[in-house]
């Protein structure tokens, strides 16, 4: 979990795809990446870790996504179009937005540590719940 300022950007993605291979060391591991805009972004990733472009790596855009973009990037990049992608839609992120939409007016006039402390219980209560599914 990191503070965000100044709204969602490409170095955010790069930033979480550099901390997966850094957890997963160099193994031979092949890569599902699901991304709102992944077309656009394929070529960064591609660039900035070459170890993608050598390895089987899978690219796709959240489904809910898929549908504003051209046919031929639905068609390229919709999961499910694409095998080894299994039933995900790719949307959990937009369902914690979702949950944690409620936490914005309620912490904004907290101080900085109750408000970590609020939204780190809140990603508990979350994920805790995610895993009774």
């Amino acid at each position: 979990m990191i503070n965000i300022y100044g709204g969602e950007g490409y170095k955010y993605a790069l930033a979480c795809v550099s901390h997966m291979l850094k957890q997963q060391g160099s193994e031979d591991i092949k890569y599902g990446i699901m991304y709102d805009n992944i077309c656009l972004v394929k070529k960064n990733l591609g660039h900035t870790f070459p170890y993608l472009m050598m390895n089987e790596t899978w690219y796709g855009v959240a489904a809910f996504h898929a549908y504003a973009h051209t046919m031929a990037c639905q068609v390229s990049y919709n999961p499910k179009y694409i095998q080894n992608f299994g039933y995900t839609d790719g949307e959990g992120c937009e369902r914690f937005w979702s949950f944690s939409d409620g936490f914005v007016s309620m912490t904004r006039s907290m101080s900085r540590r109750n408000r970590q402390l609020l939204i780190t219980d809140a990603v508990d209560h979350f994920a805790y719940n995610k895993m009774l599914e």
